[in-house]
């Protein structure tokens, strides 16, 4: 099973952030429970899909590197309320019930516990597997609305972490895929903590998580040797 050690150098391989920040947003993330921690060297803790979560989402929101606890802490109370689907120059808007029903896995979960979601069942030698997690398209049922017979078959090309600090938080986990079409998964913040939570998530700065980074990660935490990307893809 990975370590930290190797979680760390991994994300530091693969999105081209120095390894001494990741190294850095390890460490306060582990001093802050959110990454396991155990014995050093290889009689460490073995990293699963939450840290690597964790880690990953220290990482692609990264401003202040000491930061990154109250960060990830932060996105912990941002909890699922909605989804939008863009195909071309239209949207498909889903709330409440009907958000429930066409994404039952996300149905009260916080941002993080979608990314670890995600983390733990995707197959990184079947392109299509974040189509299916999420049950966008099911090819065996008939009447599948427009939007899911459009991605059900794409492949994702990235997942973005994105906020919006207009009048309350609101924060999406966007799933782009190849044809040019995207998932917005729109989660906020309670009103109860968002104040709380606005001075923990003000140094957030974005970045993508573009597929071979996605599969790095997840190859690592299952001890699969990287996959040889071409150069326009890694």
């Amino acid at each position: 099973m990975a370590k930290l050690s190797d979680l760390v150098r991994t994300v530091a391989d693969l999105t081209d952030v120095p390894l001494s920040s990741v190294t850095v947003v390890a460490r306060v993330l582990r001093e802050a429970e959110l990454i396991k921690s155990g014995g050093r060297g290889r009689g460490g803790a073995n990293m699963g899909s939450t840290d690597a979560a964790n880690l990953l989402l220290g990482v692609i929101t990264l401003g202040d590197t000491t930061k990154a606890a109250e960060v990830v802490g932060g996105l912990q109370q941002a909890t699922a309320q909605g989804a939008s689907v863009r195909l071309d120059d239209k949207r498909e808007y889903f709330t409440g019930a009907a958000a429930a029903r066409e994404f039952p896995q996300f149905a009260g979960v916080s941002l993080p516990k979608a990314l670890d979601h995600t983390l733990a069942h995707l197959d990184p030698r079947d392109s299509q597997t974040l189509s299916r997690l999420y049950q966008f398209y099911d090819p065996e049922q008939d009447g599948d609305p427009n939007w899911k017979r459009s991605v059900g078959e794409q492949t994702p090309v990235s997942l973005t972490v994105r906020a919006n600090k207009a009048d309350h938080w609101e924060i999406a986990l966007i799933i782009d895929f190849e044809n040019g079409s995207a998932i917005d998964l729109d989660f906020g913040l309670p009103q109860s903590t968002e104040a709380t939570a606005r001075k923990k998530l003000r140094m957030m700065q974005m970045r993508q998580l573009h597929a071979p980074i996605i599969e790095g990660v997840v190859r690592c935490i299952r001890n699969e040797p990287p996959r040889e990307w071409p150069e326009n893809e890694g």
